[in-house]
């Protein structure tokens, strides 16, 4: 249906129909009474329907969303009612998908693929991101996002020895991977240790630091590809001074299992003392 410029002629039904009604928004109360009216719509056909708010356009096969009202009365475009698929070569889009739309929308940027979905993404070839509903990844490993979690906690618990041992909490989730944590030791007297947090629980306390200064770390640890880790030193004995007051840790992000942390002290010589975290976040 082409544009029409009019001339000041008697317009013919065929024309009114053709170029005024076929291209105008045609309201109906609902899609039952569009579907009724119109059995043959023709591709580029718009309408609005009363009873969700909502403009839809004809592609030739299908109506789809152009504009959705929210509950708060405005606005907005969902992307699944104009594409399913759009390359887009600049900085980036945004796009919001209104409740009950059951076709999640789609995006793919060139050059840096991004497949996304309103739950879920599958990157569509290698080297992408893929947006899963609580984590980032690029080709299927995850990145560290840290979520906030609505009140710190706060635990600390005793250690005499090298013994691992277990902590956990039913608030922090079962996916979570990191932990974002301060956390405090304090020893019962000079006795050089390293507090080791890590993911694992099966994996023996791992040697982790040399014997005599200057040493080659590789030739004195145990295996660091063991477990994913971290280490806090406790200074004391031949290091020539040790914390009196105890000693903060902050901003660490210590690999966990989920809800639980594992932990462990290489080098205690017979010191009893305290770890006290005070946990902020987590990445799934």
């Amino acid at each position: 249906m082409p544009y029409k410029n009019f001339e000041p002629n008697i317009l013919s039904s065929s024309e009114v129909q053709t170029y005024l009604m076929d291209q105008s928004v045609i309201v109906f109360a609902n899609s039952a009474a569009r579907s009724a009216a119109l059995t043959l719509p023709t591709e580029g056909m718009v309408t609005y329907l009363q009873d969700v708010n909502r403009i839809e356009v004809y592609d030739g096969s299908v109506w789809l969303r152009v504009l959705v009202l929210d509950s708060a009365n405005r606005y907005f475009l969902p992307a699944s009612a104009i594409f399913t698929t759009e390359t887009v070569t600049g900085r980036g889009v945004g796009i919001t998908a209104s409740t009950g739309d059951t076709t999640p929308p789609t995006l793919q940027f060139t050059n840096n693929a991004v497949s996304a979905q309103l739950a879920s993404i599958t990157a569509p070839s290698s080297g992408n991101l893929s947006l899963n509903s609580d984590r980032v990844q690029r080709n299927g490993a995850s990145f560290i996002n840290v979520v906030d979690l609505p009140t710190i906690l706060i635990d600390e618990f005793t250690f005499v020895g090298t013994n691992p041992r277990t902590y956990s909490s039913a608030t922090i989730p079962t996916t979570a991977r990191y932990l974002y944590l301060d956390a405090f030791v304090t020893a019962s007297f000079s006795d050089h240790q390293n507090v080791e947090l890590s993911n694992s629980s099966t994996a023996a306390v791992i040697k982790n630091w040399v014997d005599v200064r200057g040493q080659q770390p590789s030739t004195q640890f145990g295996s660091m590809t063991a477990r994913r880790s971290v280490y806090l030193t406790y200074n004391g004995e031949v290091d020539g001074y040790s914390p009196n007051y105890g000693l903060w840790f902050s901003g660490i992000l210590a690999p966990c299992a989920g809800n639980q942390l594992y932990w462990s002290v290489y080098g205690n010589s017979g010191s009893s003392g305290w770890i006290f975290l005070k946990i902020m976040g987590y990445s799934t």
